[in-house]
């Protein structure tokens, strides 16, 4: 795939594609509750196939609590909370940045 060629106005969603995929940092994308995408980084953080991520509630992949002593499930409802208030919202999760983006 040749990113860079501005051959169509498909260019701004092929950069965003190659970001997601790319990035180092965890990206996944919530719809009904599950994650429905997520990037290699977030497979790797997790340890986990991303065929074991997908179709699970973000929820379910924390740990009891988190660094602030608040329960994982609280903690998700705030951050779903805001995410869907402002269309994304970033968190530490667990002493790594996930970014959490809805459709």
């Amino acid at each position: 795939m040749n990113l860079f060629k501005r051959s169509s106005n498909e260019f701004p969603a092929k950069v965003q594609q190659f970001i997601f995929k790319n990035s180092p940092d965890a990206y996944f994308v919530i719809a009904n509750g599950i994650i429905v995408q997520c990037n290699k980084a977030l497979e790797i953080i997790l340890d986990m196939p991303r065929k074991d991520i997908l179709g699970v509630e973000p929820g379910k992949l924390s740990p009891e609590l988190q660094a602030d002593g608040k329960r994982s499930g609280e903690k998700a409802v705030e951050t779903l909370n805001l995410a869907l208030k402002k269309g994304h919202h970033m968190r530490v999760m667990a002493c790594y940045p996930v970014f959490m983006g809805f459709r």
